[in-house]
């Protein structure tokens, strides 16, 4: 299976066609771009979205991806392995507090480049987030050899962990000179990345801007029940996939501005949106019950 250009859409479909449709657990090796500046980054994937995931499955015991091989644009060459188990139904959620900001982790990669782009990256993004929180732990992966793609590149994926699990996720990743854009700087990724973590940090929700639709769908799929979550103002795609959702399962959802209990406006970020739907009680008739 190759993931050029829409690699990591089809990652996302994967997983969603492995748990509500397969009778197998999936197990798919991906091949080609795993970073880049148009679509959610493989890291992405793995934080925030798999996360999400896992507040409606059952069983995430076998739910995992790997990073072998990171590849960047415009040659590619990064591989991963995905691994998914089979479900036969989803579960209601109620989630509406996202807790405090705990601790902000990430990683920052440089491929075919200097490893010394890695490190300056880390030391302008904690420059940034030290303001914010000292629990800040950001690693370094320089790639060599074949583990390094074929095209030379670098970027930074940061995330934080709430006190109730949510993960909010950010990345910036550089440049493609080829195209005629004008080169990336390690400093500059590092900055945006750690300011764009604050952005999402302040949007607030118990998923991020990223995982939206993928939790609005798992609400529609689920059990004949109510479910509900606490976002941040939703994205274009969000509303996009709410109105692709009606159409075609004729399902609606409920949306209103979310009311503090305390009513506590300093320091609570942005308006929140509040989420409800009953499911359809989608089923997945390939799984063998006992």
């Amino acid at each position: 299976m190759n993931i050029l250009c829409k690699e990591n859409r089809l990652l996302f479909r994967s997983f969603i066609h492995a748990w509500i449709v397969l009778q197998k657990p999936l197990h798919a090796t991906l091949r080609g771009v795993t970073s880049n500046n148009i679509d959610p980054s493989v890291d992405l994937l793995k934080t925030s979205m798999l996360e999400t995931m896992k507040k409606f499955i059952y069983n995430d015991e076998n739910l995992d991806l790997q990073i072998k091989k990171r590849g960047m644009r415009p040659l590619g060459g990064g591989e991963i392995v995905f691994k998914c188990p089979v479900g036969k139904q989803l579960r209601p959620i109620q989630l509406c507090d996202s807790g405090m900001i705990k601790r902000i982790r990430g990683t920052a990669y440089a491929l075919r480049v200097s490893p010394a782009m890695a490190n300056r990256i880390v030391d302008k993004a904690k420059g940034v987030l030290l303001n914010f929180l000292p629990d800040i732990y950001i690693s370094t992966d320089p790639r060599k050899g074949k583990q390094s793609g074929n095209s030379p590149g670098f970027g930074v994926h940061l995330t934080a962990e709430t006190t109730n699990g949510t993960i909010y996720s950010a990345e910036q990743v550089s440049n493609v000179v080829t195209n005629g854009e004008d080169p990336s700087l390690p400093e500059d990724l590092g900055e945006a990345a750690a300011q764009r973590l604050l952005y999402e940090i302040y949007l607030g929700g118990v998923v991020d801007s990223t995982s939206q639709s993928l939790a609005i769908l798992f609400m529609a799929l689920g059990q004949k029940d109510v479910s509900k979550i606490v976002t941040g103002p939703l994205t274009d795609c969000a509303i996009g996939f709410l109105r692709h959702l009606k159409e075609f399962f004729g399902i609606t959802f409920k949306i209103e501005h979310h009311q503090l209990e305390d009513e506590v406006v300093e320091g609570s970020g942005c308006p929140k949106v509040s989420l409800t739907c009953v499911g359809i009680g989608y089923t997945n008739i390939s799984k063998r019950t006992i």
